[in-house]
């Protein structure tokens, strides 16, 4: 909009006129005048072209730029109707075609009466100025843009400085950055990680040395020596190390990483540190479990080697003694002398399969044992009846002493004589002859203490810990003739668990004899009466028995042995033939195998007991089969008892003159 102005130029008369054109037409800058006697200088006509010093409007208007002139035409109307003063920017046309930047200034006229008469105006060149202005102001925009990039940056800066604080923060590992300060180097950060390890706040660790802040002189000079080899190499470096922190002992894995300035040069290190010790555990155990695994094989192999040996040294004597009765032509003391050797390897043998047995169903869990009060006097004179043949074949000194009180615990008979006369086999067969065994038993605090110790060859101290496990084997003779099948001693460790016992031993060293000590519970109530086992039943009737087995053998022997009881015995080596005999002969007892061809031992016995005339009938099983599995097919097939092979005849007389006694005491 125009601005009032208290300028205002009279012209009163033509004079006045003629005299404004002669000075304008000669004056530096663009001057102008509108109305009747409108009026461009020389130096407007000069810059626009126009020739004419009394252009018009239209002259004008064609100078100024098309997007200017409705804006201009619009303030200068605004300033007729008010007779004021104004100024407007615009563009005005050289001659040369160009358009630039001026200021046009305007003033009233008025007549010597007072009448308005229009405006008179200069024109002044601002390009440069404008140009200047223009420059400024995107120079300032500029300036503005900057800052606010330089705000945006900052929060970026700051909102990634706020991420990689809360990132480093969380995460499990430590991470650091060393300087390099002299004479060492010193915390310029550390993690949350790091504190909560160090367990001191942050600005008690920025800016210490690791002496500083209780590390070791040994691990600080190894970190130090490790810092001077990255910064000299450029490259990272990598290890490994344990150190107590708030968090205990830990194995710590760490990297050391050089840290470069825009010139590639190294201008700290900056380290990242994880905790490892689970990682190492787990991989320590590996080891461990391989080398268990490796010694576990080893002994396997130690054992299959140890059993053929052992197997093998029996069967030598029995194979020999064979072939003796035949050259004899059976010579009644050749035979007697060849039989009682049988006999005695045949035992042997057995009781190796035994004991192979029952560590398989020890380490199964399925040995359950009747646990009833037991005088462990009496199951020491048990044991000492079993071991003593071997001791006095040696011609060893055996001192037993026993409390004069009964010392009763809590278990099976049986298994508690097997692991007494084990520790006892062990020393007579350790000792050189003529040793010296002492057995000892004492109460002590509830616990019924039973001590076996020898001046036999010893046992290495290495091997008093694994000397329990399943096919170890002290090494307590360098030819290992001695040496069973090592799984003695693991056997009796797990029959006393069973009873909640424990065994240890303990021996000085080689040929410094060896101790086995046996704890078990006392029992706190004492028995009405010791029970006793009761005598083989003495045959009382004579009794049918049938026996069939396809090893005809087995069958000739079994039958003899059960003939000198008094009993009358049927033999039959095919099972459908025993079925037809079974019609006719009606046999109160069947002895039979499993492994029976064309009908095995279970359809056989069924196909017994379907005989109306059998069904009180005794069936014994006896077969090579003796798993639990094998024991229930066959009473489930029949059978009324299951031995397994060898036989122990007694027990087999026992059960026949059972049925037998039965048999005599019906009417």
């Amino acid at each position: 909009m125009p601005t009032k102005t208290s300028e205002a130029i009279p012209f009163k008369s033509d004079d006045a006129a003629t005299g404004f054109r002669a000075m304008a037409e000669y004056l530096p800058v663009m001057m102008w005048r509108s109305g009747d006697d409108a009026f461009f200088n020389k130096q407007w006509r000069e810059f626009t072209g126009c020739e004419s010093a009394q252009a018009g409007d239209a002259d004008w208007a064609a100078s100024v730029h098309a997007e200017d002139i409705a804006r201009c035409r619009n303030i200068a109307a605004q300033a007729f109707a008010a007779q004021q003063a104004y100024s407007i920017e615009y563009r005005l046309k050289r001659h040369d075609g160009s358009f630039h930047w001026v200021v046009d200034k305007a003033a009233p006229t008025y007549s010597a009466q007072g009448e308005f008469t229009g405006f008179v105006g200069s024109c002044e060149v601002i390009q440069e100025r404008k140009a200047l202005a223009a420059e400024l102001e995107q120079t300032a925009a500029r300036l503005r843009q900057l800052e606010q990039d330089k705000d945006s940056t900052v929060r970026k800066s700051e909102q990634l400085t706020q991420l990689y604080e809360t990132i480093l923060s969380a995460t499990p590992d430590l991470i650091y950055n060393f300087d390099f300060s002299v004479p060492e180097p010193r915390f310029t950060y550390v993690n949350e990680g790091l504190v909560q390890m160090l367990g001191k706040p942050f600005n008690q660790i920025v800016g210490k040395t690791l002496r500083e802040l209780g590390y070791e002189d040994w691990h600080a000079e190894m970190h130090h020596k490790e810092i001077d080899i990255v910064r000299a190499t450029k490259k990272p470096i990598r290890g490994e190390v344990a150190f107590t922190g708030t968090f205990g002992r830990r194995i710590y894995d760490y990297i050391f990483a050089p840290v470069f300035d825009s010139h590639g040069e190294v201008v700290a290190v900056a380290g990242t540190t994880r905790d490892v010790t689970e990682s190492h555990d787990a991989q320590e155990m590996l080891k461990q479990n391989k080398e268990a695994l490796q010694e576990a094989d080893l002994k396997k192999d130690e054992f299959l080697a140890m059993l053929a040996h052992e197997l093998r040294n029996p069967l030598a004597p029995i194979s020999a003694a064979t072939q003796i009765m035949v050259l004899s032509n059976y010579e009644q003391a050749k035979v007697k002398e060849s039989s009682q050797i049988i006999e005695r390897q045949v035992k042997h043998m057995v009781g190796l399969v035994d004991d192979l047995l029952d560590v398989s169903r020890v380490t199964r869990g399925l040995v359950n044992i009747e646990k009833l009060p037991q005088d462990m006097a009496a199951v020491i004179a048990s044991s000492l009846e079993q071991v003593r043949p071997l001791i006095e074949s040696r011609q060893h000194e055996l001192i037993v002493e026993l409390p004069p009180q009964p010392a009763l615990v809590l278990g099976d008979h049986k298994r508690l004589v097997q692991v007494v006369s084990n520790i006892l086999n062990n020393s007579a067969k350790y000792i050189e002859n003529s040793g010296k065994i002492t057995l000892t038993m004492q109460v002590v605090q509830g616990n019924v203490i039973i001590t076996v110790a020898d001046n036999g060859i010893g046992i290495l101290p290495e091997d008093q810990e694994s000397i329990f496990e399943l096919f170890a084997q002290a090494k307590r003779s360098s030819d290992r003739s001695q040496g069973g099948l090592g799984i003695g001693l693991a056997l009796v460790k797990s029959m006393l668990k069973l009873h909640d016992g424990s065994i240890t031993c303990f021996s000085a060293g080689l040929n410094k004899g060896s101790q086995f000590t046996i704890t078990l519970p006392l029992w706190a109530e004492k028995s009405a009466a010791e029970t006793t086992p009761e005598p083989l039943a003495t045959q009382a009737h004579k009794l049918s028995v049938l026996v069939v087995d396809d090893n005809k053998d087995a069958a000739t022997t079994l039958a003899m042995f059960i003939e000198l009881y008094g009993h009358e015995v049927l033999v039959e080596h095919d099972s459908l033939k025993a079925l037809q005999l079974v019609e006719t002969a009606l046999p109160a007892v069947c002895v039979l195998d499993i492994g029976l061809p064309k009908m095995d031992g279970y359809q056989l016995a069924q196909r017994i007991k379907a005989n109306p005339a059998m069904r009180a009938a005794t069936l014994i099983a006896v077969t090579g089969y003796g798993r639990d599995e094998d024991k229930k097919a066959a009473f489930a097939a029949g059978f009324d008892h299951h031995l397994v092979k060898p036989v122990d005849f007694d027990v087999l007389i026992k059960l026949i003159n059972d049925v037998a006694d039965k048999a005599a005491l019906k009417p």
